[in-house]
């Protein structure tokens, strides 16, 4: 009868080990998953907050409003990032279009870019001239006789050549602005900003590179009396388009061209101030 209770014993106190040994390494399965649930939730929550933010935004990128601005300094940097220091990735020229939103000392571009807000205006100003109706033809002269100059060294219209350089179809430019001379009529100075509208539509972008003598034109003082055209374009005529030396006429340079002035719009902008 002993031999059998002590035999019991052994096996309940066997049993019991076995039941401890069980607990034991279901604990130890325990603390080996906790670490792994623990980062699960941290890697969760952060992909919640990331979430978050770039909701945030979304919705801040959604409420910007874009709206129609004009360059209105002669040349615009666009930078990457909206910092003086950032990369530069393009320039803009007086009068150019952009749509923007505007933030503090920065206007980001419909495209991801940035200029300075200041350099914007939501319109430009200018003074409009009515043209009187001519045949359309415009007219152009040499800036230069072989090497030499045709303006004297001491003038502002040297001066602004000095600027400039042979751009489109050989006529000389300055940040994209063709070189024309004009009547005293419309007031404008050497290096001033101007834009010949024509009937078709079609904007022409001058500077004042020179100035007719009232003596060769109407008694308004825009008319060329000689061959009745009001506009002489400033040409490199070795780099001449060779229909314009054809024709005599600038308008050959494109066929928007071949259209006559309507209307002159000057700007309070002038290449010799800025």
């Amino acid at each position: 009868m002993k031999k059998l209770k002590v035999v019991a014993l052994l096996v309940v106190m066997m049993c019991g080990l076995v039941g401890c040994k069980e607990d034991v390494e279901v604990h130890t399965e325990y603390v080996k998953a906790q670490p792994l649930q623990l980062y699960t939730e941290e890697v969760v929550q952060e992909t919640v907050e990331q979430a978050k933010v770039s909701a945030e935004i979304a919705i801040e990128e959604a409420e910007k409003e874009f709206s129609p601005y004009y360059v209105a300094v002669s040349s615009l940097n666009i930078r990457q990032a909206p910092d003086i220091n950032s990369s530069l990735v393009g320039s803009l020229i007086f009068g150019d279009y952009v749509n923007a939103y505007i933030d503090g000392e920065w206007a980001e571009l419909d495209n991801g870019t940035y200029v300075s807000a200041e350099c914007l205006t939501s319109e430009l100003l200018y003074t409009a001239y009515a043209a009187p109706y001519t045949s359309g033809m415009k007219s152009y002269m040499p800036y230069s006789v072989g090497d030499k100059s045709i303006f004297t060294q001491s003038s502002n219209q040297y001066k602004l050549q000095e600027l400039c350089n042979t751009g489109n179809y050989g006529i000389r430019q300055y940040n994209g602005r063709y070189c024309v001379a004009i009547g005293s009529y419309f007031g404008t100075a050497i290096g001033q900003y101007f834009d010949l509208i024509l009937e078709n539509g079609v904007s022409i972008p001058c500077i004042m590179a020179d100035q007719k003598a009232d003596c060769h034109t109407d008694d308004s003082n825009i008319i060329t009396v000689a061959n009745g055209c009001m506009t002489e374009f400033v040409v490199d005529f070795d780099n001449l388009n060779s229909d314009v030396k054809r024709m005599g006429d600038i308008s050959y340079c494109s066929e928007d061209w071949k259209s006559r002035v309507v209307e002159v719009r000057v700007y309070d902008m002038n290449a010799l101030s800025e």
